[in-house]
């Protein structure tokens, strides 16, 4: 007989024993006191016996649960026990589960339950394309080092399942999943209901994706369970099933070095990795990275400017490629979730603020910004939004005036309907859990919720906290929030928005290059540079999407952020009384010179590229043959005016700077000779004539094409 059977048997005996002294009744104190978490109504439901029978076998037993082979044994013994009734089963694991929180036990004996189902599921599942380039990465190369630098919205979490299938495919495999917060590992195994993700569990067991059912999770990021793992760590060690351990960095910093306790990962599944700058975090990763542990880091922001970023570093050095630089293992950003229909576009709306030192948070900046909430709302099919304002004192503030205003304005949200959270926490307090499951409200938090949580319904996100300048990190995690798709309960959801305020002040330049700072800032948003540009052709097509980045349409007093050729991103400012002329002038200087700036470039080298920039448009898109046409078009195609002032250090003439083949004009010196004497084209008339005698357009581009003037040219052949 095997140490399970022996353990199982003796159990069996005492839980029998003790069984026999219960009475039906509930009289017997002592021991409905172990079970204060369960309600009166729970009591009425089921008879006592019956309750106290299932929870002390479980806490029995429970620590011995560490195979598949022990698990199947003890429940198929539990269900064919006959002294067991039938309906308490099937209510402790449906009803009492989430009351009790005795989730190791009932979490194995639940997916146990489910296992049969598992090969009848059906389902519409198919991976999007973002998750198909991981699948096809994964599948084309080892397991490695490196980011999944992938949009927020586009399913990471099925990412993080590709992967641990694809480790998990031998036994006695170990995954860390590490995470900073613990709702966000939460999410990866539970659905909206709290309750385990079966049906996605299934699909991805059925499409040979990832197997829950042959691998143990242990979460260390539960104050309920960790003493119990820790304690029986060597008996875990000991089993050769496959192991998921959930750490949250809280773990790691108020645990110390424990972490050295558990057993060496295969991998570590970094999620939101760009927290890596905590000291414990990092010296963690370092930890076990010496010890060939595998880590991967998944973040929708990894890094910010290349070479500035305070997480550079740290991140080079856990995640490294050849190179030296940030390995990146497979990039799908904003941009290219948005094109292909991943996530939702957004459109951007601003309100004005003054912002001074020791008057932030005024009455009339918190009232420029209800009035856009309000406007925005409006727009709305489900009203619903979160604002972030920074501070706890600016988010009761926010908090007690939108509860004035916004039930006046806007009859689908009570006041009732308006939250707060300002805890500093990552549980997810009550009225959080309140508004999740509403389709009209607003919730108002200082900074929480902006990674990692999703909320049904959820369209528009207020960036209320009055800040000027907001890293990349902050702008991209915030808008994903409200990003994502939702066709199943919310197919009316067709764009989100998101509210965000520039600086005005009573000197008009100074707000224009406020707004051209915040133009320039989600540029650099969405562009997340991962890389240097290493060629001048690479140079040239940058510089060129760069400069055609924004569009001014000035009647609308709306700014068009072209992304590519199918995204725009419509920036509305309104109320804003600037010339958008002068804006406009104002915003490619500024990309000119961050261009320069971010590529290390020097003056002359940052006029080559503009010149060739130029040339290669003209081919592709103005098609301007001559000097003179080029002159007609400077104002309706914003020309540079000078080209041959500002260009001459390289100036090679108008054909050059157009483009113009010299293959196109007569090639001897013979055969141009004899054309202008046999049409009489002298240098007088020249420029009239040229163009029908197939000759370059004017005087200067004849000696850029046959390297003499005119004159001498003809008296010479």
């Amino acid at each position: 007989m095997s140490n399970i059977d022996e353990l199982i048997k003796s159990c069996m005996k005492e839980i029998k024993n003790i069984y026999d002294k219960i009475d039906d009744g509930y009289e017997n104190t002592d021991i409905l006191e172990e079970y204060e978490d369960i309600t009166m109504k729970m009591l009425k439901f089921i008879k006592t016996k019956d309750i106290t029978y299932f929870k002390f076998w479980f806490n029995v037993i429970k620590l011995q649960i560490n195979s598949s082979t022990a698990k199947e044994k003890i429940y198929d013994l539990f269900s064919n026990d006959p002294n067991n009734n039938k309906e308490i089963t099937k209510f402790y694991v449906e009803k009492i589960y989430d009351n009790l929180k005795i989730e190791d036990d009932l979490y194995d004996l639940k997916i146990y339950i489910n296992k049969k189902e598992d090969t009848n599921i059906k389902s519409n599942f198919e991976l999007n394309a973002s998750q198909k380039q991981v699948k096809k990465y994964f599948e084309d190369n080892e397991i490695q080092n490196g980011i999944i630098c992938h949009a927020t919205g586009t399913g990471k979490t099925i990412c993080q399942f590709i992967i641990m299938g694809s480790v998990f495919e031998n036994e006695n495999k170990v995954i860390f999943l590490l995470c900073n917060f613990k709702n966000i590992i939460h999410q990866t195994f539970y659905s909206d209901d709290n309750k385990i993700n079966y049906n996605l569990f299934r699909i991805l067991k059925k499409e040979q994706i990832f197997n829950i059912w042959d691998c143990d999770i242990y979460d260390v990021s539960s104050d309920e369970k960790r003493v119990e793992i820790i304690n029986s760590i060597k008996k875990i060690k000991d089993t050769t099933q496959n192991k998921i351990f959930l750490i949250n960095t809280q773990y790691i910093n108020n645990e110390k070095c424990r972490y050295k306790q558990l057993p060496v990962p295969n991998l570590i599944l970094f999620d939101e990795c760009h927290n890596i700058t905590g000291e414990k975090t990092y010296e963690m990763l370092e930890y076990f990275s010496k010890k060939d542990t595998k880590i991967i880091g998944l973040s929708a922001t990894p890094i910010r400017n290349i070479k500035s970023a305070k997480n550079y570093d740290k991140l080079r050095n856990i995640f490294p490629d050849d190179n030296n630089d940030i390995n990146i293992l497979s990039n799908y950003d904003n941009i290219k979730a948005i094109t292909n229909g991943d996530i939702l576009n957004i459109e951007i709306f601003l309100f004005s603020t003054k912002i001074k030192n020791d008057n932030k948070y005024s009455d009339e900046n918190i009232n420029s910004c209800i009035d856009c909430i309000i406007k925005v709302l409006s727009k709305m099919f489900y009203k619903k939004m979160i604002l972030w304002c920074g501070t706890i004192k600016h988010t009761t503030r926010m908090y007690e005036e939108l509860k004035k205003k916004v039930p006046t304005k806007i009859k689908e949200i009570k006041k009732e309907n308006i939250y707060m959270d300002h805890s500093q926490t990552d549980d997810e307090g009550k009225d959080y859990l309140e508004f999740k499951n509403i389709k009209n409200g607003i919730i108002v938090c200082a900074n929480k919720y902006r990674e990692g949580s999703d909320i049904k319904y959820l369209g528009a996100c207020v960036l209320a906290d009055f800040v000027l300048e907001k890293s990349q990190c902050v702008f991209i995690q915030c808008i994903g929030r409200v990003q994502r798709k939702e066709e199943k309960d919310y197919p009316e959801k067709k764009i989100s928005y998101v509210i965000d305020h520039y600086d005005i002040s009573d000197d008009k330049q100074i707000t224009i290059k406020g707004i051209v700072k915040k133009l320039i800032g989600y540029y650099t948003d969405f562009y997340n540079h991962t890389t240097l540009k290493q060629t001048d052709r690479d140079l040239l097509d940058e510089y060129n999407k760069i400069m055609r980045t924004y569009e001014f349409k000035k009647k609308d007093k709306i700014i068009v952020l072209q992304l590519n050729n199918k995204l725009k991103i419509n920036i509305n400012i309104d109320d804003v009384d600037i010339s958008m002329s002068d804006t406009e002038t104002e915003v490619k200087i500024e990309l000119e010179e961050k261009f320069k700036k971010e590529n290390n470039l020097t003056d002359d080298k940052l006029l080559s590229i503009e010149y060739k920039a130029f040339t290669k448009n003209n081919k592709e898109y103005y098609n301007i043959e001559s000097k003179e046409e080029y002159m007609e078009y400077i104002k309706t195609k914003k020309l540079e005016p000078n080209p041959e002032t500002k260009y001459k250090s390289i100036w090679k003439g108008w054909n050059d700077y157009l483009g113009i083949e010299k293959q196109k004009y007569i090639n001897t010196s013979k055969e141009v000779k004899y054309i202008c004497k046999k049409y009489n084209i002298t240098k007088s008339n020249y420029e009239t004539k040229a163009k029908e005698h197939n000759l370059p357009p004017t005087l200067e581009e004849f000696k850029s094409v046959y390297g003499k003037n005119f004159d001498i040219f003809i008296f010479f052949n």
